[in-house]
């Protein structure tokens, strides 16, 4: 039997689990912007301050997760455009 390293990513992560003003979702910066996405309600919500004092970061999204939450916020945001 032989032994397989262990890989790791060395990616930084593109999204972080996150609560603003008490709701759950993902922050991301797909461009300039930091958004706040709700899953639950599809919400799709600008960060304009540096350090919003409603948000607390929780931990990383792994980044199948990250690139479906972000397919689905480009989605929302070319409907809403349209």
């Amino acid at each position: 039997m032989t032994t397989v390293a262990e890989t790791r990513t060395t990616r930084k992560p593109q999204a972080f689990f996150a609560q603003y003003d008490g709701v759950s979702g993902i922050i991301s910066k797909p461009g300039t912007t930091v958004i706040f996405f709700d899953p639950e309600t599809q919400t799709v919500i600008p960060l304009t301050e540096p350090n919003p004092p409603l948000l607390v970061v929780l931990g990383n999204v792994e980044e199948w997760m990250a690139d479906f939450y972000s397919d689905l916020q480009a989605r929302i945001l070319e409907r809403r455009a349209a």
